[in-house]
């Protein structure tokens, strides 16, 4: 099983968001701790990982327009973007996901 997640992080000078996929709860979040404070808007768990996957291009894909790169780098710095609409990406999560799945919602780390 496969999680996705929708994050925002913030400093002094930068604040974006942060769409991606991982198989541990929170532990991907550890190297972004060091430079950002950093909030989980959704984290949705228990995924196919062949959804998860396609739930991730989906979302960066409809979100392209918005992409940002973060001044301090980390693994998937390429998967940040400047805006995003919480609530348009759980409704595309609902939409694409037929089955049942648990879910945190904003969650300070």
């Amino acid at each position: 099983m496969t999680n996705l997640y929708l994050i925002k992080l913030e400093s002094d000078t930068e604040s974006f968001y942060k769409i991606g996929i991982c198989g541990r709860k929170f532990s991907r979040f550890s190297p972004m701790k060091k430079h950002y404070n950093v909030t989980v808007i959704y984290f949705i768990m228990g995924l196919d990982c062949y959804d998860a996957i396609n739930l991730e291009q989906k979302t960066h894909s409809e979100n392209s327009m918005n992409q940002y790169y973060p001044y301090y780098r980390f693994g998937g710095y390429m998967e940040c973007f400047n805006h995003i609409n919480d609530l348009d990406f759980f409704n595309t999560v609902c939409t694409f996901i037929d089955y049942d799945f648990e879910y945190y919602s904003n969650i300070k780390l």
